[in-house]
């Protein structure tokens, strides 16, 4: 997405935590790098579409799940990055930006945690409880940036 859009790559790196691009938004607008933001959930929607057609199914369904996983409006994830440029958009103050997308976070990982215990005790399931360790590992061991 960055290559259609005309934005120019540095460097990425990847760590448990994921993948960290930097890139120059400088030269663009807060809608190229949206767009940039949206385009991994996209993918994922894109190869669920031909996960569906091939008649994996299940693999499709977890395209979808993890997608819409990494739109959840957390610092960590796509979707606070997407949350943070919104708010950008609309003009909102960098501080009051930062407090937003910090206390959303914050609430999206506490419901998660109540939804997880519930999962992993009715449904004998552990993955949700152990993807919301990793959010909350990730959340206090990120770097500033």
């Amino acid at each position: 997405m960055m290559l259609l859009l005309g934005v120019k790559f540095y460097s990425g790196r990847y760590s448990l935590w994921g993948i960290k691009i930097t890139a120059d938004y400088m030269k663009s607008s807060y809608t190229k790098e949206l767009f940039v933001s949206v385009s991994g959930s996209l993918s994922n929607l894109v190869f669920a579409t031909m996960l569906f057609s091939a008649g994996k199914n299940e693999y499709g369904y977890a395209m979808i799940a993890y997608g819409a996983f990494n739109l959840l409006p957390a610092d960590f994830l796509d979707g606070g990055e997407i949350l943070r440029l919104i708010l950008q958009m609309l003009k909102a103050d960098d501080y009051l930006s930062s407090q937003i997308c910090h206390y959303t976070s914050g609430f999206v990982t506490v419901i998660l945690w109540i939804l997880s215990v519930y999962i992993a005790i009715k449904y004998n399931s552990a993955t949700i409880l152990i993807s919301v360790f990793y959010m909350i590992f990730i959340s206090f061991s990120q770097e500033d940036t």
